[in-house]
């Protein structure tokens, strides 16, 4: 993978060679309709996303129904989604030999919150931000044992970043880990929230590039 760049994230490649983002954005994302998501891919540990989304389930459809139909359940959700084997994996076919074993699964754990969406306007705008940022770097350093950090964010906007160690990239980082942190916390999300907000603000001030108004 590509090191970071202290001021912005890399593009996604629009090839996948071996599947394997195909593999975990199937398993992990799948049919959801996200504003935002983090996907985060170690080299050792299992995959897992951290996605912000609307969740709606309509009444069953009947003969003459009119449309639109009734929502029976709308709620936004702020969910973690874990694979609970690698996604990534070699497999061993004997005389020494291994090769990619890569696979969609439905094998994963997901926990999930409800929150209010107006709560989280300036995440959003701030995640709008960072990936607003994107671009191809001057020089490709190769890494080898890290952690890749994929990035969405509505509409069609994409990023990703490799063991971030500064700026933009490691703040979006932290702001993904601080969502993560809210979905943990049992009994003071909204200290967790805060803390989330507090680095949010951080990337939309600190960004030369933040658009005046990021959220469309």
């Amino acid at each position: 993978m590509v090191h970071a760049n202290p001021n912005h994230l890399l593009p996604v490649p629009a090839y996948d060679s071996d599947g394997y983002d195909q593999a975990v954005f199937k398993s992990l994302i799948g049919n959801v309709r996200p504003e935002i998501w983090m996907v985060v891919r170690p080299s050792f540990e299992e995959e897992y996303a951290i996605v912000l989304y609307r969740d709606i389930e309509y009444e069953e459809a009947k003969g003459d129904m009119t449309y639109p139909r009734k929502a029976i359940r709308d709620e936004w959700l702020l969910s973690k989604i874990s694979a609970t084997q690698k996604i990534w994996a070699w497999k061993d076919i004997g005389e020494g030999r291994s090769i990619l074993d890569i696979k969609p699964t439905d094998d994963v754990v997901k926990d999930s919150i409800a929150v209010n969406k107006a709560d989280y306007e300036k995440i959003i705008s701030a995640w709008k931000v960072a990936l607003k940022t994107t671009r191809y770097p001057d020089s490709k350093n190769m890494g080898l044992d890290g952690t890749t950090y994929q990035f969405y964010a509505h509409y069609n906007l994409f990023g990703q970043t490799w063991s971030p160690k500064e700026g933009l990239p490691l703040n979006i980082v932290n702001l993904g880990a601080a969502l993560e942190d809210i979905i943990k916390t049992k009994e003071n999300r909204k200290s967790a929230l805060i803390k989330a907000n507090e680095i949010a603000n951080r990337i939309i001030n600190t960004n030369p590039n933040k658009a005046s108004n990021p959220t469309p």
